[in-house]
């Protein structure tokens, strides 16, 4: 028994560690003297996860539920498994089945919370799903974090309220209270040359917006910096070797905690960190309150508002995106860029997708692209009006309409004689959402939460897009991509290049540091 104690003692450490591999490697060697421990079952499923061994992960987690049917734990890994493998219904159908016989399971609440955001489309049902939680000693600050979220999305808030909501949120969530740098970390990582060490953290070095929208500008710049990637993400996709190529150094960090992330990077001895994670990545976020590089800015990647930290040496807009009247708006100062704070990289050229039928335009003289979740009360009620003042249908294009309950929710809130007028595409790659975009006479655009990398793709490809602006940065994306990338017939930007933006990038990150 001691032997096992000892076992288990250790591959917990590796467990906790993200050392996944080895901690396997102990778990089994446990199995082989308990072969009848719920615990070790959980925990070797747990472990191949991380390891993205999702078969093992599903089979050791029904172990688990076999010896402990109540383990409900051994659920949530089946949930998370199911959806990172795309089976959405039946991931919200486990997390379902925790709360039938849990009605206030924080994490089941929370997860089940994520997928009615993230792909189902519903922020408003997130919220109510984390509202039991407002007031609970654990999960309190992730159900706030829920409720923010959704309000990005669809809100009664004005937009200067909910930024100081997001700033309150910050200051008391965000940040790492009494943190102190381990000596180690403050030595420096030896530099290979006197080029500018640039770091780079987001959980999105994949097919994102973060990609279209920042790859073209960082291939010049790896020719006059040292970039250091910190990637907080599992998913590698063509994308991501696309971000390996440019990088001098790659760090995988996404199970870090954010002291050890905090410490992790401050090792690296950064210059100018660019965080591309922002609201997507609250660790990250927790990680840079302590300001672990000489200078931080917040550019691209949930950048929906700001971030509400005092750390960040600039948020990277541009005169459009963020008027210098909205600083209060921003705890970040504003650095506006003069051409634009992006560029597009497009992954196909327009002559390689499919071109619509003629016939399109007058059957569809109105798209909605994008996440359904931006499909606010009020965006519906200015559908509406568009509906009632014209003929033909109204085509919806995002992956997430595959989902019944993401298309129900839209049927559901229109008219009943509109209804035979809608119709869903739930594209299956890129190239074919693309050539979907093209399908429709002009595309309306959502709001409060403008379309950002869909709104530029579509301008792009020579569309039309009509858009509401407010005044939080998510609510001005169409305005400002409309600005410096309306298209000429030929598909070629008018504005902005790649060599435009870096050079713009390279005067920030050899400015020297101010005194703070």
């Amino acid at each position: 028994m001691s032997d096992l104690t000892s076992i288990l003692a250790a591959a917990r450490a590796q467990r906790d560690a993200g050392a996944w591999s080895a901690a396997v490697r102990l778990y089994n060697a446990a199995a082989e003297v308990d072969a009848s421990s719920f615990e070790i079952k959980h925990n070797l499923a747990l472990c191949h996860f991380g390891l993205g061994a999702h078969e093992a992960a599903l089979r050791y987690s029904r172990e688990a539920l076999s010896l402990k049917p109540d383990l409900w734990q051994s659920r949530m890994i089946q949930a998370k498994v199911l959806r990172a493998d795309g089976r959405i219904e039946e991931a919200a159908q486990a997390l379902k089945f925790v709360l039938k016989h849990e009605p206030v399971n924080g994490h089941a609440l929370l997860a089940l919370a994520d997928i009615e955001m993230n792909e189902f489309g519903d922020p408003l049902a997130a919220a109510g799903r984390v509202a039991p939680l407002r007031r609970h000693p654990e999960h309190s600050s992730d159900a706030e974090l829920t409720l923010l979220m959704s309000k990005l999305y669809d809100r009664d808030e004005t937009d200067e309220e909910l930024s100081e909501a997001l700033k309150a949120f910050a200051a008391r969530e965000l940040v790492l209270p009494n943190f102190k740098f381990e000596r180690a970390s403050s030595g420096g990582a030896p530099r290979s040359s006197d080029r500018p060490r640039v770091g780079l953290l987001s959980p999105l070095f994949c097919a994102s917006p973060v990609y279209y929208f920042t790859i073209g500008a960082l291939r010049v710049l790896c020719r006059e910096v040292d970039f250091v990637v910190f990637s907080r993400g599992s998913r590698v996709d063509w994308a991501t070797r696309g971000f390996q190529t440019i990088a001098r150094e790659w760090h995988q960090v996404q199970h870090m905690s954010a002291p050890a992330l905090a410490n992790a990077i401050k090792r690296q001895d950064v210059d100018v960190l660019f965080d591309l994670g922002g609201w997507m990545d609250p660790v990250g976020m927790r990680a840079l309150s302590t300001r672990p590089a000489k200078r931080l800015y917040k550019w691209v990647g949930g950048q929906s508002a700001t971030t509400g930290l005092s750390v960040f040496d600039g948020f990277i807009s541009d005169e459009e995106q963020s008027p210098a009247s909205h600083q209060p708006l921003y705890s970040e100062p504003l650095v506006n860029l003069p051409g634009g704070y992006v560029t597009y990289e497009p992954s196909t050229k327009p002559d390689d997708i499919a071109s619509p039928d003629p016939s399109d335009a007058r059957a569809f003289p109105l798209g909605v692209i994008g996440n359904p979740a931006k499909i606010s009360r009020a965006f519906l009620r200015k559908l509406e009006a568009h509906i009632d003042d014209s003929t033909g249908r109204v085509l919806f294009v995002d992956r997430r309409y595959r989902h019944d309950t993401a298309r129900r929710r839209i049927v559901d809130a229109l008219p009943a004689r509109h209804r035979q007028r809608l119709h869903f595409v739930a594209p299956t790659d890129h190239v074919e959402y693309l050539a979907q975009v093209r399908r429709p006479g002009r595309i309306l655009d959502t709001f409060p939460y403008n379309g950002g990398l869909t709104s530029l793709e579509a301008l792009h490809l020579g569309k039309t897009v009509e858009f509401t602006a407010g005044k939080l940065f998510a609510s001005r994306h169409t305005r400002s991509h409309d600005r410096y990338w309306r298209t000429s017939k030929g598909g070629v930007p008018l504005r902005r290049s790649h060599q435009a933006l870096a050079s713009d990038l390279l005067k920030i990150i050899r400015d020297p540091p101010r005194p703070r």
